[in-house]
């Protein structure tokens, strides 16, 4: 299959998905993160000058995770997900280990 055909197959699917279930599929990825992100600011007051990119990392992973979800992308959202696992976990043994 040409790439030309593949890319208008996918536009399609992308924007069909969207219109359908993007919306409802981010307002639940919002919910699901609510306490995720009430912990945040209190994250942000731990940072110790280490690693400290890190947490920035993992909330910018959950605001792709919810891009790549609104548009059907899931492998991509899978991804993030893991992304944003491992910078949160990442984040919280640094902060303590600067060594390291």
């Amino acid at each position: 299959m040409p790439a030309r055909k593949q890319l208008v197959d996918l536009l399609s699917a992308v924007h069909q998905f969207s219109e359908v279930s993007g919306v409802d599929v981010i307002t639940e990825i919002d919910r699901q993160s609510k306490l995720f992100l009430e912990w945040v600011p209190f994250l942000n007051s731990l940072k110790t000058g280490v690693a400290d990119e890190l947490l920035d990392g993992a909330v910018s992973s959950l605001r792709e995770v919810a891009a790549c979800s609104g548009l059907g992308l899931v492998r991509p959202a899978l991804l993030a997900m893991r992304t944003e696992i491992d910078l949160i976990l990442s984040w919280l043994y640094f902060k303590d280990h600067s060594v390291e």
